[in-house]
C-alpha cells in the first residue's frame, strides 16, 4: 500500500458505501487516470463496494477516451465499444456528441465523476464536466463527484479571466487560465447557474496551499501530453502556444517542457530576450534545445528553441512565460512566424488564440506585451470573490506575480 497523507474522493472507501446506497443504476464518468491510492481503476473499486446498493450501468470517457490514447485535439473517439471487464457500454463524450444523449441518459438514476483536472483553463474535461450536469438537470439525475486535487495547488490563480464572448468547448465558464479550483469545487462553480442535484465526496487532508508535488502518490497522464507534473506545471503558459505556429513539444518525449521553431533562432539569444521581459523569473532554468518532433508541428524537422527545468513550482507560474515566448519568436522570426487558423476544438471561425487567451483583443496583445500590462490580469480579484462560496477546502485565493 502506499503510504498516504491525502484521500482522494475514490479513497474514501466508508463514504462511497454510504453514498452509493442512493446511486441505483449510475454512469461512471473516468478515465485512465481515475486510480485510488492503490492504482485500482475507479471502476473496479465502485464494484468491489456497492455490493447490491448500485449497478455500474455505462462508462463515459472525455477527450482522448476512456484509456486515454488519443493523442491531439480533435482526434475523436469512437463511442458504442464495450468494456472488456465490466461488460458494459463506453460512450465517448468527444466523438460524434460532446454531451450526453438520451439514450445514454436513459435508465439511470445517477452520474458518477472521477475526473483529474489540469489545473489550467484550457482543458476540455471542464467542458465534459458542465455537458454532463446540464444533462443530469434536464433527466433529474444525481450527480456525484468524487474530488481530486488541483494538481497546481488551490492558493494562485493567473490569467486574465475568460471574457462571456469568448466561452468555448476551451473555455465553458468565466475563468482565469489557472484557476485555482479542485474537480469538486469546479463543479459547484460551474453548477451555480444549472442547479442540479450535485453531491461532492470530498478529499481528507488536502492542503490546497501546495502543489502535487507533496502528495504521497505518483502522478498519472490525464491526458497523452500532460505525462509528467513538469509538463502539467509549464502548461497554463506553453498552452498558448497551441494558437500559433511554434512547437509545444508536441511528438516528443518532452511536451509541454519545451519549445522550438524550424524557423533558426539563436537559442541564447531568444532566452536573454526572455529574461529581458521577465527579470524576476523564478523557480525555472532555461537551456538551449534543438528537437524533431514525430507528429504535429514541424514533425521531421529540427526545432531551434528552450527546454524547461522546473526546480521550484512554488516560486514558478507559467502563465507570462507562454506569453513572453510568443512575442520573443515573433520579433526573432519575424514572417516564419503565424498565428494558427480555425478549427480548433471545434470553433470554426473564431482566432484559436483568441479563444486560449479568453479575449478578441488577445492575438493583438502579444505584439506589444508587457508582463505589468493589467490586461493580463483583468478580472482575476472578481473571480477570487465570485468563487469563494464554492469552495470546499478553505484559503485565500491570489492572483500571481506578473513577472512569473
Amino acid at each position: 500500500m502506499m503510504p498516504q497523507d491525502v484521500y482522494f474522493g475514490i479513497d474514501q472507501k466508508q463514504r462511497l458505501k454510504e453514498s452509493c446506497k442512493e446511486w441505483g443504476n449510475y454512469a461512471l464518468v473516468c478515465n485512465q487516470a481515475s486510480l485510488d491510492a492503490q492504482l485500482q481503476a475507479t471502476p473496479d473499486v465502485l464494484r468491489n463496494i456497492q455490493g447490491k446498493q448500485a449497478k455500474l450501468t455505462c462508462i463515459w470517457g472525455p477527450q482522448h477516451g476512456f484509456f486515454g490514447h488519443a493523442q491531439d485535439n480533435m482526434i475523436e473517439t469512437e463511442d458504442d465499444t464495450t468494456s472488456p471487464v465490466h461488460q458494459v457500454p463506453i460512450y465517448s463524450l468527444y466523438g460524434k456528441t460532446r454531451e450526453p444523449t438520451p439514450p445514454m441518459l436513459s435508465k439511470l438514476n445517477s452520474i458518477i465523476v472521477d475526473i483529474q483536472l489540469s489545473g489550467t483553463r484550457v482543458y476540455t474535461y471542464k467542458a465534459t464536466l458542465l455537458a454532463t450536469l446540464k444533462a443530469a438537470k434536464r433527466a433529474n439525475l444525481k450527480v456525484v463527484i468524487l474530488d481530486r486535487p488541483n494538481p497546481l495547488g488551490g492558493k494562485f490563480v493567473a490569467g486574465r479571466v475568460l471574457e462571456q464572448e469568448m466561452i468555448s468547448f476551451v473555455g465553458p465558464d468565466l475563468l482565469p487560465m489557472r484557476h485555482g479550483l479542485s474537480t469538486g469545487e469546479m463543479a459547484r462553480f460551474l453548477n451555480r447557474k444549472i442547479n442540479a442535484d450535485l453531491e461532492v465526496i470530498e478529499i481528507k487532508g488536502w492542503n490546497p496551499d501546495t502543489t502535487w508535488l507533496t502528495q504521497k502518490r505518483p502522478w498519472i497522464l490525464t491526458s497523452p501530453n500532460l505525462p509528467t507534473l513538469k509538463s502539467v506545471i509549464l502548461y497554463p503558459g506553453l498552452v498558448a502556444l497551441e494558437g500559433c505556429n511554434l512547437s509545444e513539444g508536441r511528438g516528443t518525449t518532452l511536451p509541454f517542457e519545451c519549445v522550438g521553431s524550424r524557423a533558426f533562432v539563436n537559442p541564447k539569444q531568444l532566452i536573454g530576450r526572455l529574461y529581458d521581459l521577465l527579470p524576476k523569473l523564478q523557480g525555472v532554468q532555461l537551456r538551449p534545445f534543438r528537437f524533431e518532433p514525430t507528429f504535429s508541428k514541424w514533425s521531421g524537422h529540427c526545432c531551434y528553441g528552450v527546454q524547461f527545468i522546473v526546480e521550484n513550482p512554488d516560486l514558478f507560474c507559467s502563465f507570462h512565460l507562454g506569453i513572453a515566448l510568443i512575442k520573443c519568436y515573433m520579433d526573432l522570426i519575424g514572417d516564419n512566424f503565424a498565428f494558427k487558423a480555425a478549427p480548433y476544438e471545434y470553433e470554426y471561425r473564431r482566432n484559436p488564440m483568441d479563444l486560449i487567451l479568453g479575449s478578441r483583443e488577445g492575438s493583438k496583445k502579444i505584439e506589444d506585451y508587457r508582463p505589468d500590462d493589467s490586461f493580463w490580469s483583468a478580472g482575476l480579484t472578481d473571480y477570487c470573490a465570485q468563487v469563494a462560496p464554492y469552495l470546499i477546502y478553505p484559503r485565500a485565493m491570489t492572483p500571481t506575480n506578473p513577472q512569473n
